[in-house]
């Protein structure tokens, strides 16, 4: 489980931190707007309003604590800067910001973002991927390295268990839960046993999860062809 602070709850951020959550992260979520706070506190671990642009506010929120932080925010540059900068100092390992362009991430990455987000950019990528296999994977967000999926069990798949498929050890990538019938079982177990109607959450970086879909894919394809 990781810890992850989330900065800045508009469409982006809002939404970030709801799927952060419901992937088992701890999450404490930030936003000035106390409107907006009230909005989420019941489906958020934490959740405060305060100024990320204070350093003393940040010190009192506990988020020093945290893995990882998320500037969510992009329509403020100063306030972006400030922000990355309290976190630098603040000692948070890795720092992750939402640039609106490229020169605006460019200027992140100069004052301490370990990494930049273009969501419009990355988002046109998803929208070409989640087309691509609209009928096989779910694609969700993370960031620009790590991604998530949703996959429909094969058919070869049924009533073997999670450590039959040894999906971990071939691709490098992990199973989060599985969906059953409206049930999500966090974190399953190496001898749980698939079903014909279970949908795999598999998470891990774009590069194995993209090696992983072409593998299934072709796999796919051929049970098709061939059945």
């Amino acid at each position: 489980m990781k810890q992850v602070a989330v900065i800045g709850l508009g469409h982006f951020g809002e939404g970030l931190a709801y799927s952060l959550e419901k992937l088992g992260n701890k999450v404490i979520a930030i936003d000035k707007n106390i409107e907006v706070i009230n909005k989420i506190s019941t489906a958020i671990s934490t959740s405060l309003s305060l100024d990320a642009t204070s350093l003393n506010s940040l010190k009192t929120s506990g988020i020093s604590n945290f893995d990882t932080a998320i500037v969510g925010f992009s329509s403020d540059l100063d306030a972006s800067i400030t922000t990355i900068m309290h976190l630098k100092i603040l000692g948070i390992r890795h720092i992750i910001a939402k640039a609106h362009d490229e020169i605006h991430g460019k200027i992140l990455m100069k004052v301490g973002a370990d990494e930049v987000i273009l969501p419009e950019k990355e988002m046109g990528q998803r929208l070409a991927n989640n087309l691509k296999y609209s009928s096989f994977f779910e694609l969700m967000y993370l960031s620009s390295e790590y991604s998530a999926v949703e996959v429909k069990v094969l058919r070869e798949w049924h009533n073997k268990t999670l450590m039959d498929l040894e999906i971990n050890l071939k691709y490098n990538i992990n199973i989060i839960a599985i969906k059953s019938n409206g049930n999500i079982n966090i974190l399953p177990k190496a001898d749980d046993i698939l079903k014909s109607t279970d949908t795999l959450v598999i998470g891990g970086s774009v590069v194995n999860l993209e090696s992983f879909k072409n593998k299934i894919l072709e796999k796919r394809i051929y049970s098709e062809q061939y059945s």
